[in-house]
């Protein structure tokens, strides 16, 4: 599209969305070469924060995401504070990366089960 074509397409739009504050958070691409032997990135500790002010839901969406067993009673931490944890993931269908999915595999029944068990 060229920028009349874009700016008519989000004309429709007006008055139709709901504006929200935004913050951009990223983390050094290089990093990512070898994330095991990286200290915990911006992301990270943004999600980490964030997760801890956390009063009734936290959703998090992430096409590659590795869910790490270290991470697991944080999460039973949310669940028992009575937030409710939302991940969303590719399937093994629509992802192009078989080791994540393999990965996430051998995590999911523990991750399922912290969220479906409630302490409400």
């Amino acid at each position: 599209m060229n920028r009349n074509e874009a700016l008519a397409w989000l004309e429709k739009f007006r008055g139709k969305a709901i504006w929200g504050p935004a913050e951009l958070v990223y983390d050094d691409p290089k990093a990512m070469g070898n994330p095991a032997q990286s200290p915990p990135g911006v992301v990270w500790n943004k999600m980490v924060a964030l997760a801890k002010e956390a009063e009734h839901e936290v959703v998090a969406e992430n096409a590659y995401l590795v869910p790490q067993q270290k991470n697991a009673p944080a999460y039973r931490e949310l669940r028992e504070r009575g937030v409710t944890v939302r991940l969303l993931t590719n399937s093994l269908a629509s992802t192009d990366v078989v080791t994540v999915n393999a990965h996430y595999a051998n995590t999911r029944p523990q991750l399922a089960e912290l969220a479906s068990s409630s302490t409400r």
